[in-house]
């Protein structure tokens, strides 16, 4: 099963997900099934049912990615756009501390959405976190501008049916627990 930073993840525009993915298809460990006429490359459209949490999860993510161009776009402004902030930007366990040199199971990119420059109408700011580690780790938020305040969109660990989260607000801190994701967004008045 993929995650909310695979979605989000693009290759040349295009998500990466596969048929399927959204109901917990699978392919019994085979990824390289395009010559199967069998149970390994059939869809069991039976799972929709069974797995409309991750369904919704994952249109969550999908009409998340619809409504936010940055996410879309082919390439970044380094400097600071419209919004003051770089951007796309890479964030260790603190902001603006990563290094991509260097191994980390921890770490965070954050999109600053220019509302003028994507014609959206207002700015906002993007946060993905991901904590492939084992164990639970937090992540300090970085500081956006005045009368924005950070909300999550969707989290892997949440709780109830363990993939959504009903508009938390979040402020300084953002603990994710093992091997999970969480998509924030940062605006006014959301």
């Amino acid at each position: 099963m993929r995650n909310a930073f695979t979605i989000l993840l693009t290759s040349r525009g295009v998500p990466m997900i596969l048929a399927g993915d959204e109901f917990a298809n699978t392919q019994f460990g085979n990824n390289n099934a395009y010559c199967q006429d069998n149970e390994i490359s059939w869809l069991n459209w039976d799972q929709l049912q069974e797995n409309k949490d991750l369904t919704s999860y994952v249109k969550t993510l999908l009409a998340f990615r619809s409504a936010h161009p940055v996410l879309r776009c082919p390439n970044y402004d380094s400097a600071g756009n419209g919004t003051g902030y770089p951007e796309l930007s890479f964030h260790g366990t603190t902001p603006w501390q990563h290094s991509m040199d260097e191994p980390s199971l921890t770490f965070a990119y954050m999109y600053a959405e220019d509302g003028a420059k994507y014609d959206t109408g207002r700015d906002a700011f993007l946060y993905i976190a991901v904590n492939a580690h084992w164990e639970e780790h937090s992540f300090e938020l970085p500081i956006i501008p005045e009368g924005m305040s950070w909300k999550v969109v969707v989290r892997s660990d949440a709780a109830g049916d363990g993939r959504t989260a009903a508009a938390e607000t979040v402020s300084g801190r953002l603990t994710l627990g093992p091997r999970s994701t969480a998509v924030l967004i940062g605006a006014r008045n959301l």
